[in-house]
C-alpha cells in the first residue's frame, strides 16, 4: 500500500522592514507599517499525510487564504517519474485528472478532490502552487 505526502512550503515577505514615512497630521510624520500579509494555507488533507491510500482512493485538500487567488497550480509526482505531472492547470484539470477530480468554491478558497485515471501508480506528492493578489505564495 502506498503512502501520500504534500510538501507545504512557506515564504515569508521580504522586505518588510521599511523606512517610507506617510505625512501625518500637521507636518509630523508616522513611520509606515506595511499590513501583514499571510500565504495561501493548505489543510484538511484527506486521507491524512501517512495513510496508507489504495489504487482509486480520492485525494482532497482545501486552498484558502485571507484575500483572492491569482491563481492555484496542482502538480503530482512519484517515485521513478522524470518529471512531475500537471493536474490543475489554475482552470481544468488534465486529461488524467477531469474525470472524477473536482474544484468547489468553500469559504476563502476552493476544496479540490483528486482522482487519477487508471488509479495512483505510487504513492503521490500533490504540490499545490497558489498565488493571491498581494503576492504570497505557496510554496
Amino acid at each position: 500500500m502506498a503512502r501520500i505526502g504534500y510538501p507545504v512550503v512557506t515564504k515569508t515577505w521580504e522586505g518588510m522592514a521599511s523606512t517610507k514615512q506617510r505625512t501625518y497630521g500637521a507636518g509630523g510624520y508616522a513611520p509606515y507599517i506595511p499590513p501583514v500579509l499571510v500565504p495561501p494555507l493548505v489543510s484538511g488533507v484527506s486521507p491524512s499525510i501517512g495513510t496508507p491510500l489504495t489504487h482509486h482512493q480520492v485525494v482532497s485538500f482545501d486552498v484558502t487564504d485571507d484575500g483572492d487567488f491569482r491563481a492555484i497550480l496542482l502538480t503530482a509526482s512519484f517515485d521513478g517519474a522524470a518529471a512531475p505531472e500537471v493536474v490543475y492547470d489554475g482552470t481544468t484539470f488534465s486529461d488524467l485528472y477531469v474525470t472524477g477530480s473536482t474544484t468547489t468554491a468553500i469559504s476563502g478558497g476552493f476544496r479540490f478532490a483528486l482522482i487519477r485515471a487508471g488509479g495512483w501508480p505510487s504513492a503521490p506528492t500533490i504540490t499545490p502552487y497558489a498565488f493571491d493578489t498581494t503576492g504570497q505564495e505557496n510554496p
